[in-house]
């Protein structure tokens, strides 16, 4: 519905992706954020595209200061900061650097018998 009634421009997508709701930040951030993806996955924590979208509506809006922190749902955040801006096609962007802190939740192995019927190369 959102693309039947606004262009989306972006310089190398096209459509949408996802939506992304903001509320004020719970923990010192600028904003709390949860995407949901299409095929209406939760994302709850900030991701770097969505982060980087938010800062770009932020920019445009005329009210992105030179350090944003987006919040997630589980209280995890990204804190990027404007190292740039640039032109590209014509239109300007912001090239940030992303920061945050990272937890191992798990160890994931994956093993593929090469002898088995859906083996392929």
């Amino acid at each position: 519905a959102v693309e039947a009634a606004i262009r989306v421009i972006h310089p190398q997508l096209s459509g949408m992706h996802g939506v992304i709701f903001t509320a004020p930040g719970q923990r010192g951030g600028d904003l709390r954020t949860a995407t949901i993806l299409s095929g209406g996955v939760l994302r709850r924590s900030p991701g770097v595209t969505g982060t980087i979208a938010v800062m770009s509506v932020l920019e445009a809006m005329g009210i992105l200061g030179d350090v944003f922190i987006n919040e997630g749902l589980l209280g995890t955040s990204l804190v990027a900061t404007e190292v740039r801006r640039q032109m590209v096609n014509e239109r300007p962007i912001i090239v940030p650097l992303i920061e945050s802190a990272v937890t191992i939740t798990g160890i994931h192995e994956f093993l593929i018998e090469d002898r088995g019927p859906a083996f392929r190369i």
